[in-house]
């Protein structure tokens, strides 16, 4: 479905990514993991044409869409989460929600989209009326994901969904994304929290100074000795099977 091919970009002389090669497939969770400042936000703004690519290819479908229109991209089908949830703070629930619609003419197909996120998740219903600026960062972030959903993309781009949230919601996050990805919506999620990335997703990228360090399933990259020591602490294991029941187990 997507896929990114040595893609190079700069932030003025800094060159942020360099030569970033990526393949996700429909129906995926692909999470890209990695430290602050390692550049996983800024592959999700070149995925969104946010940023310009300076060299490298990326591909939607087959279809070459760097350095396209963002809101050109989003009719393609690509819906983006950034980092720090931006609603509209002075605005309700349904209000933001419908910000996602901007670029839908049908007043009865806006109405069937929300109803759908409203299905699927009730929480924005009960709260539809509600301005956003006196809401949790938890549920800011879950207006955000159905102010996405709203453009009915077949790819969603998540920035840090659990930042900032309390263990409680980022269980409920957890059970959003993977609610999405079963009603067929493939999702790239960036993420610093190992535990929480391979928890929903089948296969992972490691991004370090803007490079692809590791890649692999999610088995591979928890067995990997590199990654357990600087994502889980060093000499310490991860039972998987602990981890996929919330429950992490180190062991020295």
């Amino acid at each position: 479905m997507l896929k990114l091919s040595r893609i190079e970009t700069y932030y003025g002389r800094v060159k942020a990514l360099q030569g970033i090669s990526i393949e996700v497939n429909e129906g995926e969770i692909v999470a890209i993991l990695g430290s602050n400042g390692a550049g996983k936000s800024t592959i999700l703004k070149a995925i969104s044409g946010f940023i310009l690519v300076d060299y490298g290819q990326i591909k939607f479908r087959s279809k070459r869409i760097e350095n396209m229109d963002s809101h050109k991209i989003v009719r393609l089908g690509i819906s983006h989460v950034p980092e720090g949830r931006h609603t509209f703070d002075d605005l309700t629930v349904e209000e933001n929600l419908k910000a996602g619609s901007a670029m839908v003419r049908s007043k009865a197909l806006i109405c069937k989209r929300l109803d759908r996120v409203y299905r699927m998740f009730p929480f924005l219903s009960e709260r539809k009326r509600q301005i956003a600026k006196y809401m949790s960062g938890g549920e800011r972030q879950m207006v955000a994901i159905g102010r996405a959903l709203i453009s009915n993309p077949e790819l969603l781009l998540l920035d840090e969904p659990s930042l900032g949230l309390s263990p409680l919601l980022v269980k409920e996050i957890i059970r959003m994304i993977q609610q999405i990805n079963d009603q067929g919506v493939t999702i790239v999620m960036v993420e610093q929290n190992l535990s929480l990335a391979l928890k929903v997703a089948s296969r992972g990228y490691v991004i370090q100074n803007g490079r692809v360090e590791r890649y692999g399933s999610s088995e591979t990259l928890l067995a990997d000795e590199e990654i357990r020591s600087a994502y889980l602490g060093e000499g310490k294991y991860v039972d998987k099977k602990e981890l996929w029941s919330g429950k992490i187990r180190v062991k020295k």
